[in-house]
């Protein structure tokens, strides 16, 4: 008996529908969830057929390999005629892999022009005075685990696919991995040092396995606008042992096993898809699994509306007429999946790849190129014409260096047909027109001015720069809707799958305070606990950093060159902003903030005597010098508590120095010492 799904649980989130009749039994409702998903992934298959067309001739002009061009050929029948006789050439140009892969490189030079290419800011107020570096830990365990997920090699397909089929996705699936290591372990026995091998459990991988899936995979709601918000059906192909491996398991929770075991291989149990069955041929490769070896499992990822019930945000799995999983949304940060678009398209959630404009003048370009060597075939080997008299056969007859002909009448036999070459200069001018057209359309001729063209390899800020003071460019613009659309989405969902599952602490290498400092920081749940915005910050930044810096030190110029506007700046501020321009971080590395001196200590009130004895020591100082306070100070330590009016009886009796102002002194004690 096959499992039911209970579809009103309580973590469901659900609507009810006016329904009129006797409520769905649990089978009823199963059969009536099956019968919208087959029906919703059919419109969404079938109204995307033309466009899945379009896809397909894009990835074979970019492929460009004989089975591709054999292809190619069939679709362009109507346009460019019968082209299959053997001496006839099928050249097919690079071109289109040329367009393709230059643009690939001008993206990742674009997004990635150095290692900080991205940063973040707390979305809510972090009550720490050390949050700086709080920041700069979170920022380099999002750059560590982006590198363990190979994000650059990632993104260059993403990008590669976004080109060609106007469309692109990442899949963020969280992958937890662990292995068992042997190691040596040194123990203590008897006073004996023993190396013992034991046998350890350490974590291979802790991160989402991010990766590209493919667009044939996807067909995404048509009547959507935005492909991030859209409904869309998943396709997932695996053999029949792990689609029963994941039943047994018990992750496709709504599955008979039995049933599966004996389910009949049928066109809906069993799909090997057109467009993957093309695509493998165009690369050359063979198909050798049987098509009943391999089972297509379906997803649907959105809202679903059944006769009494709509359930939102729910993924529901099925394979066939099995029901194999229905479940709410469990991912906190939406679903992980992540949709680009090469040129978005006003009100449909498929974009317009740089291929798709171009298809016609790429085969025509090749048409021409083609007709320009046949032509040159036949002035190298021309038609004749000859008189039937039994001298020539036909069906033998050749030309080759050196052999003679045998005939019944010189010059009056067989002779050449005429041949007009004036085309053959046309056709060339008319690929280079072509091919002109086919670069201004895709924006990859030369990329500056009037300079010669770049294959793209690294893109620099000065170019970005000198496109933006020309008037700027296409490609500029789809490397600002690139980071819009898919970069800060990528983010935010990949921080959320690190929020959600990392539950052990990682320890993260991060520079310290000093070049030749490397900090070992443990993050876990409580690191993880704040939310953050994300900004890329691509080559289109470094540009505009570069000119804020650039006008920064014209000011820092200016303002040198007036004294009264430099004695007003606050230099420290300046040199602080300076470098953070520069480098970017860590600005109190490199700067060193002067120590603010101590404030001084308010002056206490005067004493009036002691005023007073301060200014008599002073007047005794001026009338008998070093020698009179000497005296002085011997005779208070000889009896403490002495005033001056004492000194008098112990003083010897002798004139004053002639010149002596004795004005100042108290007269009764000038009195006593005369």
């Amino acid at each position: 008996m096959q499992k039911l799904p209970k579809l009103d649980k309580n973590h469901f989130l659900f609507t009810d529908l006016p329904y009129h009749g006797a409520p769905l039994a649990a089978n009823q409702r199963v059969n009536a969830l099956l019968q919208v998903c087959q029906t919703l992934h059919k419109e969404f298959e079938d109204r995307r057929k033309p466009k899945t067309d379009r896809m397909l001739e894009s990835w074979g002009l970019y492929l460009n390999t004989e089975e591709a061009s054999s292809w190619l050929r069939r679709q362009a029948m109507v346009s460019t005629g019968d082209t299959t006789k053997d001496w006839r050439h099928r050249i097919q140009t690079g071109l289109a892999f040329r367009t393709v892969e230059t643009v690939v490189s001008y993206l990742m030079g674009a997004t990635f022009p150095n290692d900080d290419w991205f940063d973040l800011s707390p979305m809510e107020y972090i009550d720490d005075e050390d949050y700086q570096t709080y920041l700069k830990v979170m920022k380099y365990y999002i750059k560590t685990k982006l590198n363990q997920s190979g994000f650059t090699e990632v993104t260059e397909s993403f990008i590669r696919q976004l080109c060609i089929a106007g469309t692109s996705v990442y899949a963020l699936p969280w992958r937890y991995e662990t292995a068992k290591r042997k190691q040596n372990v040194i123990t203590r026995v008897m006073d004996e040092d023993i190396v013992e091998v034991t046998e350890v459990e350490k974590t291979i991988f802790n991160a989402p396995d991010l990766e590209v899936a493919d667009i044939f995979d996807f067909w995404l709601d048509p009547d959507a606008s935005n492909p991030n918000k859209a409904d869309f059906v998943r396709r997932i192909t695996m053999t029949r042992a792990e689609l029963q491996r994941l039943v047994k398991d018990g992750y496709y929770d709504l599955a008979d096993p039995d049933l599966l075991k004996t389910a009949k291989v049928n066109r809906s149990f069993n799909v090997f898809s057109e467009e993957k069955r093309n695509l493998d041929i165009f690369a050359g490769i063979e198909q050798t699994i049987s098509p009943s070896q391999r089972v297509e499992v379906y997803e649907f990822w959105g809202n679903i509306e059944l006769p009494d019930k709509e359930l939102h945000d729910v993924v529901v799995t099925w394979t066939g007429d099995t029901i194999l999983r229905c479940e709410t949304n469990p991912y906190w940060g939406g679903r992980p999946f992540v949709f680009g678009t090469y040129t978005p398209v006003f009100n449909q959630p498929y974009g317009i790849g740089l291929l798709e404009p171009i298809r016609g003048a790429l085969q025509e370009q090749a048409s021409i190129k083609n007709q320009r060597l046949d032509a040159g075939e036949l002035s190298l080997a021309p038609m004749y014409e000859f008189i039937n008299d039994g001298t020539l056969d036909a069906d033998t007859f050749t030309v080759e260096p050196g052999k003679l002909i045998p005939v019944s009448a010189i010059g009056q036999t067989i002779r050449p047909l005429p041949f007009d070459r004036t085309y053959q200069g046309v056709s060339v001018n008319e690929e280079q027109l072509l091919v002109q057209d086919i670069e201004q359309t895709t924006s990859t001729g030369a990329f500056i001015g009037n300079t010669p063209g770049r294959s793209g390899e690294r893109v620099t800020a000065a170019e970005i720069q000198a496109l933006r003071d020309a008037g700027g460019n296409r490609l500029s613009g789809v490397h600002a809707h690139f980071e819009t659309q898919v970069l800060k989405r990528l983010l935010t969902n990949y921080y959320s799958l690190c929020q959600q599952f990392q539950i052990e602490e990682e320890v993260i290498p991060i520079p310290g305070d000093s070049p030749e400092t490397i900090w070992y920081v443990r993050v876990g749940i409580d690191q993880l606990s704040h939310n953050f915005y994300f900004q890329p910050k691509g080559a289109s930044h470094v540009a505009d950093r570069e000119y804020e810096l650039r006008n920064m030190t014209d000011w820092v110029s200016a303002v040198n060159q007036v004294p009264e506007m430099g004695s007003i700046v606050n230099w420290l501020e300046v040199a602080k902003e300076l470098t953070r321009r520069f480098i970017g971080r860590d600005v109190e590395r490199y700067i060193k903030v002067p120590k603010e001196e101590p404030a001084a200590a308010p002056e206490m009130p005067i004493d009036p005597e002691m005023e007073a004895m301060a200014q008599m020591q002073g007047d005794i100082q001026n009338i008998g010098g070093s020698s009179l306070m000497d005296a002085l100070a011997a005779r208070e330590s000889a009896a403490p508590g002495l005033t001056v009016q004492g000194i008098s009886a112990s003083m010897p009796s002798a004139p004053l120095p002639p010149g002596v102002d004795v004005s100042a002194l108290d007269p009764s004690l000038m009195e006593e010492q005369l």
